[in-house]
């Protein structure tokens, strides 16, 4: 029925696990049949594995084996020599409960493997990770710096990692390895020209557990790393696959005397010292997490525009015509986005600013009273119908591809529910902001996390909330400042994963502290809207004096010229302390 030769062969070793097989094929029956093939090789399963595989077998072009093994990976050297092996011209190997993200980004992937040229034998993609309900919770990249990461262990996700099939000709995976098979398979055939990487978000999701995706088994693998290390690089050093392996003893002994579950909370506390998503810990699903294969990472209204972009805006003029410019040369297109202005000036006061954007722009302006710019974006967040949200202040402008590099963050990480993006401003060398992502933490979003670079999925806004309108400028209370901030830390208290991200970049104004310094007024209610946000979210004693002497600790580095702006902020943060402490109800 499918004679065409396939592109993918998709290897399935399985062994009682029918249910999750079922997710895996399911994933699988909108794709073009005649550009896979699956081949399930079953180690005689006791349970409903047969039975499943028979309900797919006039839908998908599927070529059953079930005969005993040693392992998973006599399991895959089975599979890629009975029957003639596979006829794809690719093989892509995954686990029964793994499964593929959508239809199209397999074809995309497809399409891309058309292209590569004869030498290469390894094609490496991103891997999604998911957990049992099938909702991603961190993405698997391949890494980019082999020399100093193969020695260290497997750099390429399997499960993203497309294998050529004449690697097979001469080559078999190691018997002798339980887990790192496919980590010794690499180090013996990888060679510095065979290598490419697919520009291109995960086909794979791969799910958390199984051989060697869960905490259990952490040790077994690590142990099998190092001995595999040894035999590739004997002139590594290894230090670090050490400490790796005396953690995983160490997670392994917690479970033993204290249980899974505490052992599971330490070892995501480890993570989150190393800025890394948690992985560990059961966690709830949250609204705007991405669940697959049910909610495709690319099924979209094609009449949804995939940015909401919300303005709040207040006697500017010029600075908001460069802002809506800058719009016009977006390289994602003025279709994919709309602007959302509220106007908190006199009416008409923007009307000939917007009618020269509005043939140009999908531009709708709301008349909202002066009550505070978060008032203003409380109005405009229940009319945006963008997949994603962002809050531009009406003074900042984007790089040409901002929203760009916004939209294929979100897309190839399904995990991230916000970004922090990076600014900078005009002129400034953006070499000197760090380049790496890295996941944000209640106190991390206090370096550079302002509202203008911030980017939401909408369902993370609707499961936030709105604006706190205490907050931030023109409310008529203390708290000048602070509404931004208040936005991340309240995402982050809610489980959402919150992620910097460098390459998504801003250009806003640096604030002007000789300005700032003659409204010492301003300065006072900046001062009160920190201590306000730090006592709201209970953060620790020791961060909230750390604020209130900053300004001291930066006297010396900036010199005389700043020395009185500082020390008024210095007095105003102590003040606003005592202030906030005595006139609000938070309670330690």
């Amino acid at each position: 029925m499918y004679s065409c030769s396939p592109v993918i062969s998709f290897i399935i070793a399985t062994f009682n696990a029918g249910e999750t097989l079922r997710r895996c094929l399911n994933s699988l029956l909108g794709c073009d049949k005649h550009q896979i093939e699956i081949i399930i090789k079953d180690a005689c399963s006791v349970d409903d594995t047969q039975n499943i595989v028979t309900e797919y077998w006039d839908r998908l072009p599927i070529r059953f084996i079930c005969q005993r093994d040693t392992g998973i990976c006599d399991a895959w050297n089975q599979a890629v020599t009975v029957d003639g092996g596979p006829q794809g011209q690719w093989i892509l190997f995954l686990g029964a409960d793994d499964f593929i993200c959508s239809p199209q980004r397999l074809e995309a992937t497809v399409a891309a493997l058309g292209n590569l040229a004869e030498n290469a034998e390894y094609a490496a993609a991103p891997v999604t990770l998911v957990n049992g309900d099938g909702f991603a919770v961190d993405t698997l990249f391949p890494s980019r710096s082999l020399k100093r990461d193969l020695p260290m262990g497997m750099p390429l996700p399997h499960q993203g990692l497309f294998h050529r099939r004449c690697l097979f000709s001469a080559n078999r995976f190691d018997t002798s390895l339980r887990i790192t098979g496919d980590y010794s398979f690499l180090c013996s055939t990888l060679k510095p020209d065979n290598l490419v990487y697919l520009d291109l978000p995960a086909l794979v999701c791969m799910s958390l557990g199984g051989i060697s995706g869960n905490l259990e088994g952490l040790a077994k693998r690590n142990r099998e790393v190092l001995l595999v290390s040894r035999e590739f690089f004997p002139d590594c050093a290894r230090g670090m696959l050490w400490k790796r392996l005396v953690l995983s003893y160490l997670f392994n002994g917690l479970t033993i005397l204290l249980g899974a579950q505490f052992a599971a909370m330490c070892a995501d506390c480890y993570r989150r010292l190393l800025r890394k998503t948690p992985l560990w810990t059961a966690r709830p699903p949250l609204p705007g997490a991405m669940r697959l294969p049910e909610n495709s990472a690319n099924t979209c209204n094609c009449q949804r525009p995939v940015f909401s972009l919300l303005v709040a805006t207040l006697n500017r003029q010029q600075p908001l015509q460069k802002f809506l410019d800058c719009l016009l040369e977006q390289t994602i297109g003025t279709d994919s986005f709309e602007v959302l202005i509220a106007d908190q000036n006199p009416s008409g006061f923007l009307q000939p600013l917007i009618d020269g954007y509005a043939e140009r722009l999908s531009i709708r302006v709301v008349q909202v009273p002066n009550l505070g710019v978060s008032h203003a974006r409380n109005v405009l967040v229940p009319l945006a119908q963008g997949q994603y949200i962002a809050f531009p202040d009406d003074d900042c402008f984007y790089e040409s591809d901002t929203l760009l590099e916004a939209q294929n963050f979100f897309e190839s990480r399904l995990h991230v529910h916000a970004i922090q993006g990076s600014w900078s401003a005009p002129g400034m060398d953006r070499k000197l902001i760090c380049t790496s992502n890295r996941v944000c933490t209640l106190l991390s979003i206090f370096k550079r996390g302002e509202t203008y670079v911030q980017f939401f999925r909408k369902e993370s806004v609707n499961y936030i909330g709105l604006f706190d309108t205490i907050l931030g400028p023109g409310t008529g209370l203390p708290y000048g400042c602070g509404e931004d901030t208040d936005y991340l830390l309240r995402a982050i208290e809610k489980g959402l994963t919150v992620v910097y991200a460098p390459s998504v970049h801003v250009h806003h104004n640096e604030v002007d502290a000789m300005a700032i310094m003659a409204n010492k007024q301003k300065i006072i209610s900046y001062a009160t809207g920190r201590m306000y946000l730090l006592r709201k979210h209970k953060l620790p004693w020791w961060f909230q004096l750390f604020n209130i002497i900053y300004p001291l600790l930066r006297i010396p580095f900036e010199g005389i010229r700043y020395r009185k702006y500082r020390l008024i902020m210095f007095k105003a943060r102590l003040r606003g302390f005592f202030y906030v402490r005595s006139s609000t109800g938070f309670t330690d």
